[in-house]
């Protein structure tokens, strides 16, 4: 089947989205550079305020925070809820806002910066997930005629990304989820390191070094692993979608280099599987972080799936010939 016309096709489609994903990730590279300089900015007004020489005593920290800090905390927190309703769960209370110290109240900050990002790459990601899905639905496309047509037709076709393709992916797929616990956890790190960095007596440039770095690490490795992992399952559920109404099998399909593990390379030798019993982690990719796989249509007799398909869609043999070598 290596040799098989849908091979051919799958290779050629994965090389355009891999150009595809490389654009979303050299996007969020910058974004993340900006949020580091954001930070950075953000850090410097904090010790201008509460520092000297460029350094801060820990003591100052603990002191209640200014009243107008507190204020423009919480009406961050209300712009940005207002903008992202669906993150509005994760705002604190009006009242806690108003009992934060000095400290608490950067590292309130720091958290809030966090959910803003997670906000804006869920809207990248889930676009990309979503543009993904749409090119492998018409490159696949059997039956609609779309199956062969050339690469250049299917990434001129203007792209259909909907706001219901957004959201099903950020709730269906579970990119806001990660998103948020990631940021969450990148949070936590960076309030850690704040806290501790100001009570060493860490000078402004060497906080802003180690937080700097932190940031735009931790985000990187998030956000790829989401990208990576979830586009290899929307490859695969779109090609799925593609195939089930003429097949009823499927190969589990790795890339054969040395990068394969032993869970994917057991899944391949000892397929077929039953569309109806797929199961993403299970027997359908992905199966763990950044898993590279895809599936193919697999028929054990040729001859009646010929027959079968000239009778669901009034075809004649030689139509269904066509198509059956396409996957041979």
């Amino acid at each position: 089947m290596a040799d098989s016309y849908w091979i051919k096709r799958q290779l050629d489609l994965l090389k355009a989205l891999e150009k595809d994903e490389e654009k979303v990730k050299k996007r969020l590279a910058k974004l993340y550079l900006q949020d580091a300089q954001d930070l950075e900015r953000e850090i410097a007004l904090y010790y201008q305020r509460y520092g000297k020489d460029g350094v801060i005593e820990f003591r100052r920290l603990l002191e209640n925070a200014d009243p107008a800090q507190k204020e423009q905390i919480w009406k961050a927190w209300e712009s940005f809820t207002a903008q992202n309703p669906e993150y509005a769960h994760l705002t604190p209370q009006r009242e806690n806002i108003y009992k934060l110290n000095r400290l608490e109240a950067e590292q309130e900050s720091i958290r809030l910066r966090a959910m803003e990002s997670a906000a804006r790459d869920e809207k990248i990601i889930t676009a990309h997930l979503s543009k993904i899905s749409e090119r492998t639905r018409i490159g696949t496309n059997i039956r609609g005629g779309a199956f062969h047509k050339t690469l250049a037709e299917i990434a001129s076709r203007p792209g259909r990304v909907t706001a219901a393709d957004m959201s099903y992916y950020a709730t269906e797929f579970g990119v806001r989820d990660y998103l948020i616990t990631d940021r969450e956890k990148m949070a936590k790190y960076l309030q850690t390191d704040f806290a501790q960095g100001i009570a060493r007596g860490d000078s402004y440039r060497t906080m802003t070094k180690a937080l700097s770095e932190r940031l735009q690490k931790v985000s990187r490795k998030d956000a790829y692993g989401i990208i990576y992992t979830e586009g290899t399952h929307v490859h695969a559920e779109a090609s799925m979608e593609a195939i089930k109404a003429d097949f009823t099998e499927y190969s589990f399909s790795t890339y054969n280099d040395d990068k394969v593990c032993k869970i994917c390379r057991a899944l391949e030798d000892h397929g077929p599987y039953k569309i109806t019993e797929a199961v993403a982690g299970v027997n359908f990719p992905p199966m763990h972080p950044y898993c590279r796989c895809r599936i193919e249509p697999h028929v054990s007799d040729w001859d009646k799936w010929m027959d079968d398909y000239v009778a669901r869609h009034s075809a004649t043999k030689e139509e269904a010939q066509k198509m059956a070598g396409d996957f041979q």
